[in-house]
């Protein structure tokens, strides 16, 4: 057990009344809300920003750490190893049978994810740094592009438990200053937490996107505001009568707003670190000072089916996502009414036994301290990590992706490592025949994420797929301005010089590409780079290079299939509304005026049903699941793929 020595010549730091911490119901009821927003976002059952119940997480968590930590100081049982062994307890042991259960099933069954680093992020979760994972390999928590990962969730627990080795330092910090000066220690601990909260914001103001998304220096505003309500609990400045008043009365305001921005707010994540998080923040500090005042401020909140719910929240957070992967319509080809009842009865059967069996009787394990602890938990990390390390893929030994271009060019396009990954893939990608002739595929990361399925579908056609699709890159390279790339206004920089392909692959250059390859066939895609970087920017210019691109490939006698623009979903038409028509418009008159080039309505690949039965990511536009997108090509793009060419070629002839 800790104690503070008070320096020779020094005043103690002063110790007046305090209030100490007792179990308050409403806060399980809380974190039950919490739990059922973000479950809610995954399964996209109407939360469109139910990712912010983290965010409430984190402020619950930051109010009970500093309240506990307070009292224990106060009552002069205050220990850093009793702190850590506590944190354990509670965290540790159902984050790793969870990671276990994920690595068993990609040991079983690799690709099972969907995708082959699983190993990795498992690893890096296990070791609490999977949000810096996330982060070095730009990985995107709501990005159109990005494959979710199973542990994807594990970044909040990571934030966590990177705060708690924190929080002694900044406690510590304060602990001195209040001896130092005799000043009180919660006065003290306010004023540190107040000015790590005005560091933290600034750091999400200036790195905004995924950076200040999955940082934990950004993050830690939300877990800081909780501290400072924690403090401030802890000193008795909220039993006040009128401050319990007017907690009690803005409670059910706040909770009511907090649930409508679950609801209602934006689904993309940028816009937080626009000057919102601190906002969204200090509403659930106030809520939940309000609903510990006082008992009878949100009295439902205690009802035992909700704190039943919300002392599970923590198991229910961990299994329900990879569960809601698991039970997706590649893995369970059956009505979706039949999928989610198998999800209901998983993640709540999961949970249930790992609240019983896994965290209760761990936690309560006083006696389970020290070195004992500490050999557990590092054994099971170590063991988690050997049987991983076999399911991370060596590095890459098949031909690039972008087989047949020169060297210097394929190592250009191989850019994107994520997406890159996805073309070397047994699983995802078959076997070329060099005898076969070549059908090239353009376009932006739509094209790229139908290369999988199509490589299954083209030779069916008498071709071999050549996927040449460019996330984020535009027909003919960079689009001349700047425009903005998703629902909420957030601006893209695209390349100045439309004739400089900075930005994108050299592969760019048709001219390059149908020279080097001489593709029989062509098939064209304009996903949202084109419609919302060129297209709506500058039709002229997007109608000119369509046409300089389809003369470039008609001259070295390919056949050129254009598919049109797909009805596009509610926050692409926020972007660019009324362009796929358009461009449809376009499309047919270049097909029309020019033998052996057909427009194709893609044969109902992106109808929005595909969306619900998860063919596609919730964009509406890119493929999610690569199994389940080869299924869905077959009967739709790739038969609407073979009469276009075959109407092409009888052109060509006649």
């Amino acid at each position: 057990m800790a104690t503070v020595d008070v320096p020779a010549g020094r005043a103690a730091a002063v110790d007046p009344p305090w209030t100490p911490l007792t179990y308050s119901p409403s806060l399980d009821g809380l974190r039950a809300l919490a739990v059922l927003a973000v479950i809610a976002y995954h399964a996209e059952l109407g939360a469109r920003a139910g990712y912010l119940g983290v965010s409430l997480f984190f402020t619950i968590s930051g109010f009970l750490i500093t309240r506990q930590i307070l009292d224990r100081h106060r009552a002069g049982t205050w220990g850093w190893g009793t702190f850590a062994a506590q944190r354990v307890r509670r965290l540790a042991p159902m984050a790793l049978v969870t990671l276990a259960g994920v690595t068993l099933v990609d040991t079983v069954h690799p690709f099972f994810w969907g995708r082959d680093d699983v190993g990795g992020d498992t690893i890096a979760a296990a070791l609490h740094v999977v949000n810096w994972w996330f982060i070095g390999g730009a990985r995107g928590y709501d990005g159109p592009t990005d494959i979710p990962s199973p542990v994807q969730h594990f970044w909040s627990l990571s934030v966590e438990e990177q705060f708690y080795l924190a929080l002694p330092i900044l406690l510590a910090v304060a602990l001195w200053g209040a001896v130092r000066r005799g000043a009180e220690l919660v006065t003290v601990v306010l004023g540190v937490a107040a000015a790590a909260a005005l560091v933290s914001l600034a750091i999400g103001l200036a790195t905004g996107g995924e950076r200040a998304y999955f940082g934990t220096d950004s993050r830690a505003l939300e877990l800081l505001l909780g501290v400072i309500a924690g403090a401030l609990a802890h000193r008795g400045a909220l039993a006040a009568p009128q401050i319990r008043r007017w907690l009690s009365r803005a409670a059910p305001v706040l909770l009511i707003g907090l649930v409508a921005v679950w609801i209602l707010g934006p689904a993309t994540t940028h816009w937080l670190f626009d000057g919102w998080l601190p906002v969204i923040a200090a509403a659930a500090a106030l809520l939940i000072a309000g609903v510990t005042a006082s008992t009878d401020t949100l009295g439902w909140l205690s009802h035992p089916v909700v704190v039943g719910v919300g002392r599970r929240s923590y198991s229910l957070y961990l299994v329900h996502w990879p569960i809601i992967l698991a039970t997706g319509p590649r893995v369970i080809d059956a009505p979706a009414t039949v999928r989610w009842a198998v999800r209901i009865v998983a993640i709540i059967a999961l949970a249930e036994a790992g609240f019983r069996w896994v965290e209760t009787p761990i936690r309560r394990r006083h006696s389970f301290v020290g070195r004992r602890l500490a050999a557990a938990y590092l054994g099971a990390v170590t063991v988690l990590i050997i049987v991983t390390l076999p399911t991370i893929p060596t590095a890459p030994t098949a031909e690039p992706f972008a087989a047949g271009l020169p060297s210097d060019v394929a190592a250009r396009f191989e850019r994107d490592g994520e997406l890159a990954r996805l073309g070397r893939r047994p699983e995802m990608l078959a076997d070329p025949d060099p005898d076969l002739p070549a059908l090239v595929l353009r376009g932006d990361s739509t094209a790229r994420f139908l290369g999988g399925p199509l490589s299954h579908a083209v030779p069916k056609l008498g071709y071999r797929l050549i996927n040449l699709g460019a996330p984020g890159c535009v027909l003919g390279g960079d689009a001349p301005t700047v425009g903005p790339v998703d629902g909420d206004g957030e601006a893209g920089a695209i390349g100045d010089d439309p004739g400089e392909a900075s930005g994108c692959p050299t592969i760019a250059d048709d001219n390059v590409v149908a020279t080097t390859l001489k593709p029989r066939a062509v098939v064209f895609t304009f996903g949202v780079a084109d419609m919302a970087f060129l297209a709506a920017t500058d039709p002229t210019l997007f109608t000119d290079r369509v046409e300089a691109a389809v003369a470039t490939y008609v001259d070295v006698g390919a056949l050129v299939v254009l598919v049109a623009p797909w009805p596009e979903p509610e926050w692409q038409q926020a972007i660019a509304p009324g362009v796929p028509e358009a461009v449809t418009a376009d499309l047919r008159r270049i097909a029309e005026d020019t033998d052996g080039v057909v427009l194709t309505e893609g044969g109902g690949l992106f109808a929005g049903e595909r969306r619900d039965d998860r063919a596609l990511r919730p964009d509406g536009v890119h493929i999610y699941d690569q199994a389940l997108g080869r299924k869905v090509v077959s009967t739709t793009l790739g038969p609407a793929l073979a009469a276009a060419l075959a109407e092409a070629a009888a052109e060509r002839r006649g």
